[in-house]
């Protein structure tokens, strides 16, 4: 059950399609002459293209369950295609799965990722996976769908232990809001004095769901969670929640929507119009240790010396295919960013407990690099306790 939906346009009525399939086991011309091949498109894909089209408008689904899941589903929709000639098709996936069984034979599974294999032709002439169509679409409730997920996750996480007051407080709230917008609906006066009520209450309310969000960051750095894989990682939890660096970023953008995959998996804009990256490594690992051959002088450790190495290519990298960045931030994402001169933070090791020593020798390690800042968890964990400070106050 949802808590949370919005249902958007996807694709008009009477759009062509492309179906990318490889096939096996027979001539594929004994579907029929249907087949298209050198399509322009922006990636390198082996197979042949199946046409296909929509007979109705086409819609998809974004929604947050219960348990504070985000799904984007496509609407059921008929579709036609001359591989299958005089069979009315009643979603997009049920096509695909169609047209994947009669060309590629040796499959064990007909079925597939549609936003893997099906094209849609692009204002720019190029063919292009609907998966980035469906990320354009989504782009603008993001921050709205964003802050559903954070309220709705920080009351079913498992492992955080609210306080009983934190509770009261947040269903008082959530109650008080309720009650508010059918007193707005139900009348028709005082309107600004209630709205400014209400819109007190969200803050409140917000505020809940960012102590219960500094709750869970705490518990996790007691925790020896996984750097990259999985859903409980720490690069997947930092991505959900860039607020603990401040109003200083707006939300991240995934390599697929940058079109380079040997940059960093997320960029984050600023609102000077560039962008940064981040490098996320684990709390437990070192981050300073001392200079056996120089006394009472430190060095970087050996996993901060490796992340800076990396971060180094990225940047590198940027620099390279700035223009190009840029270009496609601006077609698939209207976002006028500028990619030149990129700095990069690398997320590591934990801060606490340090001796005065050792944190002046840790600022002046970090003064010696340039446009690379070292930053540990306990700096990210007081910058969000500081936030929080503010926004209460």
């Amino acid at each position: 059950m949802s808590t949370f939906r919005r249902v958007v346009d996807f694709l008009p009525n009477e759009t062509e399609l492309m179906v990318l399939v490889n096939p096996s086991g027979s001539d594929p011309s004994e579907a029929g002459n249907v087949l298209v091949s050198n399509l322009r498109t922006k990636s390198v894909n082996y197979g042949v293209y199946v046409p296909l089209r929509i007979d109705e408008a086409l819609k998809i689904e974004f929604s947050i369950s219960n348990s504070g899941h985000l799904s984007r589903d496509l609407k059921p929709c008929g579709c036609t295609s001359p591989a299958l000639p005089n069979q009315k098709l009643k979603s997009l996936n049920n096509a695909y799965q169609k047209i994947s069984g009669l060309f590629e034979k040796d499959r064990i599974s007909q079925g597939g990722k549609v936003y893997e294999k099906v094209y849609f032709q692009d204002d720019d002439g190029f063919w292009k996976l609907i998966d980035i169509l469906r990320e354009r679409i989504y782009r603008p409730y993001q921050s709205e769908f964003d802050e559903h997920l954070r309220i709705v996750k920080g009351k079913t996480i498992g492992y955080v232990k609210h306080t009983s007051a934190s509770k009261e407080l947040f269903t008082l709230e959530v109650q008080r809001k309720e009650e508010l917008i059918h007193s707005l609906l139900s009348q028709k006066k005082d309107w600004q004095e209630k709205a400014d009520e209400l819109n007190t209450i969200l803050e409140k309310t917000k505020l809940v769901a960012y102590h219960h969000k500094l709750d869970e960051f705490k518990k996790r750095l007691e925790i020896d969670f996984p750097e990259a894989n999985g859903s409980d990682s720490w690069q997947e939890w930092i991505y959900k929640n860039t607020w603990l660096f401040g109003i200083q970023y707006g939300n991240s953008i995934g390599h697929p929507q940058v079109g380079f995959r040997s940059i960093l998996d997320y960029l984050f804009p600023t609102p000077d119009g560039f962008i940064d990256i981040l490098e996320i490594k684990k709390p437990s690992h070192e981050v300073i240790k001392q200079d056996k051959s120089h006394p009472g002088a430190y060095k970087w450790s050996g996993e901060v010396n490796d992340a800076i190495g990396q971060v180094v290519n990225y940047l590198y990298e940027i620099e390279v295919h700035q223009l190009e960045i840029s270009k496609q931030l601006k077609q698939e994402l209207k976002l006028e960013l500028s990619a030149i001169k990129p700095r990069a933070f690398i997320l590591i090791g934990k801060s606490s407990g340090w001796s005065e020593v050792e944190k002046e020798a840790f600022r002046r390690l970090n003064h010696s690099l340039h446009g690379i800042e070292i930053l540990t968890y306990t700096d990210l964990l007081q910058r969000g306790e500081n936030l929080i400070k503010i926004y209460a106050d």
